[in-house]
């Protein structure tokens, strides 16, 4: 049975059981915009939006639970978890201030700790979760931060000359990518740091 969940405007929350044949609205009234999804198996997957709203479901998208993390006012653009306990979001503190938020989750969303708090246009657009000790998120200005130390500590990381909005990351293993404005891509074979 291929299980699948998507997420968009005004709170949508629809899911599949076959494959994408046919999708079920689970929304639950939170009416703000979603803009992230990841899912670690069939039963559990995390959404993040607008407005501080994040969603997490453990029954395969038949009932999300909705809590409000950090700032009602920021924005929550990227989300991802390791398994089903440990995971990152990441985020706009404040859409008035525009500063970059990391928050790491240990017992599956239903509680989240604030890990960095960044300066004035450091918005973070997309986490990717390594393994249990290394994250990487990206962001405004090309900014990449990594941590190692299960985000007790988060390091910038040097990279080719990119100054535009970074919007995503991907990694397999040690490989990962990437990606941003006007067409940059960067690949990392070690990581995290590009090379």
């Amino acid at each position: 049975m291929a299980t699948g969940v998507t997420v968009g405007d005004a709170g949508a929350l629809l899911s599949t059981g076959d494959g994408g044949a046919t999708w079920t609205s689970r929304e639950n009234g939170a009416g703000a915009e979603m803009l992230d999804l990841a899912s670690t198996d069939s039963l559990h997957a995390w959404a993040v939006g607008t407005f501080g709203n994040t969603q997490y479901t453990t029954d395969g998208g038949a009932n999300w639970t909705s809590l409000v993390v950090g700032n009602p006012f920021g924005h929550l653009y990227g989300v991802d978890f390791l398994n089903a306990s440990r995971g990152w979001l990441v985020g706009d503190g404040d859409q008035s201030n525009n500063y970059g938020v990391i928050y790491r989750s240990t017992n599956g969303g239903k509680a989240w700790g604030l890990q960095f708090s960044g300066g004035s246009l450091t918005q973070m657009y997309d986490v990717d979760a390594i393994n249990s000790s290394t994250a990487v998120a990206v962001g405004n200005l090309g900014i990449i931060w990594r941590t190692t130390d299960g985000g007790l500590t988060w390091q910038q990381v040097p990279h080719p000359s990119v100054t535009s909005v970074l919007s995503g990351v991907e990694f397999k293993g040690k490989v990962g990518y990437v990606t941003g404005n006007s067409g940059a891509i960067l690949k990392s074979r070690t990581g995290g740091p590009p090379g």
